[in-house]
């Protein structure tokens, strides 16, 4: 277990958080930061967006290290997320990407976040709360160029910014979009669209200090989407996705989450004989299983578009999903001693059991590496964050908390 270290730091590890566990790397979050930095030059800020718990990573030890890496901003969807970061004493600039509600504006100025309008209510809104409060509010207004989502549409924007500008507590300090699709291909177009928009603003006085465009996909395959910042999240945390077609870039970005469970039995079971509930599953021959204490509770395998036993719905996600999706859907993604088993047998609510015949020598306690969605799998499982290649602390889940209302 090399990221872990000794058999003893194992043994430690296992005692304290159980047979299950990610480990969080942050030498490789602090790597990815650094690449972006060196990707982008140092005129162009980065924001790390730590939104969803840093897609799993956990939005506390993520946001520490991409701001003690270089990182100048962060970014959340919602204020409990921004809430969060500023409980626990960090004092960097936090854009809310999401949109706040009207109960929600006292909050967003309290916590003195940087928040996105997408129209002038809202904005005048926000505007006369921070008033209010004696502050001064930074806002970006999104645009939207094609999500159809959130966003001002771009003929309504030089009123917004026109009427906005004379409003006494708030500063337009950015303006921005995103992109609806990860091929820089299809960017480039979407790119014009709201550069021309950016001109034009310009010619009337109205274009804020700081303008982006650029998300992961976009700061990785879209060099003149950087623009003044980039927001990045998939590339904090080791993820880049590359389309069909387009060539990869210089760049090395690490993996910072890596999902592990340990094996608690192996059997034998004999031809014919059925597996797991309902015995959906026989075997076809004399087989070894073992079984891993990992299931529905903890986010693996959960996939409410597929439902068990439909054949039309496993047809559409073949077909949508080609080979690669298909071989990843009946295998079900685990790895023991560096090979890809199959799960057989329905998944439990906290175990699988997966085919090992082909594999001599699995035993009790070995280690197996489980993909799964990181932001799918249940805060019920702990995160080992580690340093140097050794766990610096554990993060549990956390207790239910009840508010009285």
């Amino acid at each position: 277990m090399s990221e872990v270290g000794s058999e003893q730091r194992r043994s430690e590890l296992l005692q304290s958080v159980g047979p299950t566990w990610i480990e969080i790397n942050l030498d490789h979050i602090a790597w990815n930061v650094m690449a972006v930095r060196k990707m982008v030059g140092t005129d162009v800020k980065i924001l790390a967006v730590v939104k969803a718990d840093a897609y799993g990573h956990g939005a506390l030890e993520t946001a520490g290290m991409a701001l003690a890496c270089g990182a100048d901003a962060l970014g959340v969807f919602s204020v409990q997320e921004a809430e969060e970061l500023r409980t626990a004493g960090i004092t960097e600039p936090i854009l809310m990407l999401g949109c706040p509600l009207p109960e929600q504006a006292e909050t967003v100025v309290r916590l003195g976040l940087d928040c996105t309008v997408h129209s002038a209510p809202l904005a005048e809104l926000l505007s006369n709360t921070a008033l209010q409060a004696g502050r001064t509010l930074k806002v970006h207004l999104e645009v939207d160029t094609g999500m159809n989502r959130f966003g001002a549409h771009p003929r309504d924007v030089p009123d917004i910014l026109r009427r906005t500008s004379s409003m006494r507590g708030i500063e337009v300090e950015g303006l921005y979009t995103h992109f609806v699709f990860s091929d820089p291909r299809k960017n480039r177009r979407q790119l014009s669209r709201f550069l021309e928009l950016v001109d034009d603003l310009e010619k009337e006085g109205l274009r804020p200090p700081i303008i982006h465009a650029a998300n992961s996909e976009g700061c990785l395959l879209l060099p003149e989407s950087r623009l003044d910042l980039v927001r990045v999240g998939n590339l904090l945390y080791g993820i880049a996705h590359i389309p069909s077609g387009v060539a990869s870039p210089p760049w090395e970005f690490r993996n910072a989450w890596t999902l592990k469970s340990t094996v608690v039995q192996v059997r034998s079971v004999s031809k014919g004989e059925g597996i797991g509930y309902g015995s959906e599953f026989t075997a076809p021959r004399d087989m070894t299983v073992a079984v891993l204490p990992i299931g529905l509770a903890d986010g693996f395998m959960w996939d409410p578009v597929r439902p068990a036993g439909k054949i039309r719905d496993v047809l559409t996600r073949m077909l949508s999903a080609g080979v690669h999706g298909w071989r990843s859907m009946s295998r079900g993604g685990v790895v023991l001693q560096g090979r890809e088993v199959r799960l057989v047998g329905r998944v439990g609510m906290q175990h699988c059991v997966v085919d090992v015949s082909r594999i001599s020598g699995i035993r009790e306690g070995d280690l197996a590496l489980v993909r799964a969605s990181r932001i799918g799998v249940s805060s019920r499982v702990p995160r080992v964050y580690l340093e140097d290649g050794q766990p610096v602390r554990v993060s549990f889940p956390s207790e239910r908390r009840a508010v009285a209302l």
